[in-house]
């Protein structure tokens, strides 16, 4: 039987400097007060040369997002962020959020809506960024005011952050990945609600509708291949279980990017 071709969805900055490099679309825009880079596919090493060629000397701020399909990131001047206190406090703002939620990447993703070039455009991306940099402070606010982590502890939950983002299509009992780790069930829930926020249950269930979320948008496959790939073994449950995460059926994502 003939494989299925994958066809992998370009993310396309409106408005920006777009260079076709031998590894990838290589896209910057520069605004009053940021700069956004994004790379395709994602090649940290060809990013870092061409930013490095083109980012201005007073945007020293950084917030960066990357995927399987593209790296996306923002550099800020840091006079534009003062009235932020949440995110006074160091120059990556990356060390700020040990996660980046559902909410973030969506944020991110509606910065390549096909817009029209030109004034538009200009204004379109002005308005996500501001959305962006709201977003980061109500998720650095929600960090910051959660009880302290001691490093061993932090040490524990990234280990088990690791096992459940390692292969999606498993899934791994909190017993099994405490086992894996070394250390009893209830100390594990215990780190890792205190690194991240929510519970493992909830984390891993996100992160397979984000997964399921993001095959949908960039790929072919077929619904079943892409509830496999999320950890289901039939299209019923999966298709029950994203409706309830997002308010809408894999259906009707399919059916929009087509």
């Amino acid at each position: 039987m003939k494989k299925k071709r994958i066809v992998q969805k370009t993310y396309r900055l409106p408005n920006a400097t777009k260079l076709q490099t031998e590894s990838g679309l290589f896209q910057y825009y520069r605004g009053d007060f940021f700069m956004i880079f994004v790379t395709q596919p994602v090649l940290d090493e060809t990013h870092e040369k061409l930013k490095r060629k083109y980012v201005e000397e007073d945007l020293r701020v950084s917030f960066l997002f990357k995927n399987t399909v593209f790296l996306f990131e923002m550099l800020f001047n840091r006079e534009a962020l003062t009235d932020y206190e949440e995110l006074r406090d160091t120059n990556n703002l990356n060390e700020l959020l040990p996660y980046c939620s559902f909410e973030v990447e969506r944020n991110i993703k509606s910065f390549f809506r096909p817009v029209t070039e030109g004034r538009l455009a200009d204004r379109f991306l002005y308005a996500r960024v501001v959305d962006l940099i709201l977003q980061l402070v109500l998720e650095v606010t929600e960090v910051k005011t959660k009880p302290a982590i001691s490093k061993a502890a932090a040490e524990i939950a990234e280990k088990a952050r690791y096992i459940i983002l390692e292969d999606l299509s498993v899934y791994d009992t909190i017993e099994g990945i405490a086992s894996k780790i070394g250390i009893s069930k209830k100390e594990l829930q215990h780190a890792f609600k205190k690194r991240f926020g929510l519970t493992m249950g909830k984390f891993s269930k996100e992160e397979r509708m984000k997964h399921a979320h993001y095959l949908l948008e960039t790929t072919d496959q077929i619904l079943l291949s892409i509830a496999m790939a999320a950890g289901y073994n039939d299209t019923g449950n999966f298709s029950i279980a994203f409706k309830n995460h997002f308010g809408y059926s894999p259906g009707s994502v399919q059916k929009r990017m087509k």
